[in-house]
């Protein structure tokens, strides 16, 4: 089938692949986006192989790879540098490509907004949705600038705290929980980081991803009961210098590389329980399903949601059929990313008695996330 009209809230990487893949269908896709223009939060993601080969069938795997750095091994290790297990090897799934890449957020923004865009999308910034009315063969949607249409799909993809999210689901939603951890994240120089590693310390993790030959991206994740206040942090470039000193080998003048404005952040997740959508409005990435980072593919997960929805939506022969089926391909998958990253983030703030558990398990999820989403 062929939706005549779909409403997208939020711009973010599940919001514009899902505009693109729609788009290039024959839909006529509006995307609105709250923020008053194209906005990132946080320094890079790391783009594993499953979201690369969605981003393969969107035509952009080339621009994405050729503006990031790719490196073939995970490390890990402890606070000194010494190794836990040997090395993670992810497994390339398109071929002559790598297995992942970092890259920084702002750039994969820009070209995923633009990809949008040529697909023939429009995107409307500083403007959201403040009502929805499920009219059954349509959803008659107002908008925060006045304007009124009736769309055939409504799409939440407006992050964590979604709006659409508590417009449709409203006390039946479950709100964001806190991990019990909160994260620094920052730019550095590389100096001689060869590869990602991972440090895990007594008080959480140290991770380092190259960006560029000279460029790295840091961050920091560390164990607090409740979430500090800005007044306890304090100077946030500071408090990250501070937390480094527990690293070292690899580590070690991490501290005095780093550029300023860090940022820092509590560590939230949420799953909304199956089904995510009523009626025609269907919630994708951070507003269905948001992880923490403890397998790096929160945004992997919002950009195979928007193409797997295209994909189904071509085969099906009603949207009631489709957004069922979405859920069965989806819902498992997303469930599995969530609940594993929790559990990794408890090992974190309480160590099991064998330190390999935490990497086997990234291995293990990293082994069923290869298969097609």
């Amino acid at each position: 089938m062929r939706l005549d009209s779909a409403l997208i809230v939020g711009g973010g990487p599940a919001g514009l692949v899902a505009a693109t893949a729609l788009a290039r269908s024959g839909t006529r896709v509006h995307v609105v986006e709250i923020e008053p223009e194209l906005t990132t939060r946080g320094v890079a993601v790391n783009i594993q192989n499953s979201p690369l080969r969605a981003l393969a069938t969107l035509g952009v795997i080339d621009e994405v790879v050729a503006h990031g750095h790719t490196t073939g091994r995970v490390n890990m290790l402890t606070a000194d540098g010494t190794p836990i297990m040997p090395p993670l090897e992810p497994e390339s799934l398109v071929p002559g490509y790598p297995a992942s890449v970092e890259l920084y957020r702002q750039t994969l923004s820009r070209i995923l907004e633009r990809t949008a865009l040529d697909a023939g999308a429009t995107v409307q910034y500083g403007t959201t949705a403040t009502a929805l009315e499920d009219a059954g063969a349509t959803v008659h949607a107002t908008l925060s600038d006045g304007t009124h249409a009736d769309h055939d799909l409504v799409i939440g993809a407006d992050g964590i705290h979604s709006m659409i999210r508590d417009l449709v689901f409203g006390d039946d939603a479950p709100r964001p929980l806190y991990s019990g951890q909160c994260i620094w994240r920052a730019e550095a120089e590389r100096g001689d980081v060869p590869e990602l590693m991972m440090l895990h310390g007594p008080h959480g993790k140290l991770g380092m991803l190259p960006l560029s030959d000279t460029r790295m991206y840091v961050y920091l994740l560390k164990a607090f009961e409740t979430v500090p206040t800005r007044d306890q942090i304090g100077d946030v470039d500071a408090g990250l210098r501070a937390a480094l000193a527990e690293y070292t080998g690899p580590a070690t003048g991490v501290a005095d590389r780093l550029l300023p404005c860090a940022d820092f952040r509590a560590l939230t997740s949420m799953l909304l329980p199956h089904p995510w959508y009523r009626g025609r409005v269907l919630l994708i990435g951070d507003a269905a399903h948001a992880t923490t980072p403890h397998l790096a593919y929160g945004l992997g997960l919002a950009v195979e949601d928007g193409v797997v929805l295209a994909e189904i939506l071509s085969a099906a022969d009603t949207l009631a059929q489709a957004l069922a089926a979405f859920m069965a391909r989806r819902f498992e998958r997303c469930r599995l990313v969530v609940e594993n990253s929790r559990q990794i983030s408890e090992w974190e703030q309480h160590p099991p008695p064998d330190p390999r558990l935490q990497g086997r398990l990234m291995g293990e999820s990293m082994i069923t996330l290869t298969q097609l989403p």
